[in-house]
């Protein structure tokens, strides 16, 4: 998909995954699910990144939540691998 960097959560605290991004790149995208607990997590992850001058580009994002029935990232392999069977 052209994403390189990828960086996972494993319950790593806010501030560490913040530096961690920060202090390798200028922009990154955030996909965390579309449930409570992932929009929160992304809400957190937006400010602080944003606050760190990380811009934060949310179209892949919204591509994926406005055009696929995808709610969890971790199925996102899956999901993709059935739409190209599907084509």
């Amino acid at each position: 998909m052209g994403i390189s960097n990828i960086v996972e959560l494993n319950k790593k605290p806010i501030f560490q995954i913040v530096e961690e991004i920060s202090n390798s790149n200028e922009e990154c995208i955030i996909l965390t699910d579309l449930d409570k607990e992932g929009k929160q997590l992304y809400s957190k992850l937006n400010s602080n990144l944003q606050r760190h001058g990380i811009k934060v580009n949310n179209r892949f994002r919204e591509f994926l939540f406005r055009n696929t029935k995808l709610r969890q990232i971790e199925g996102i392999n899956s999901y993709i691998d059935n739409s190209q069977i599907n084509h």
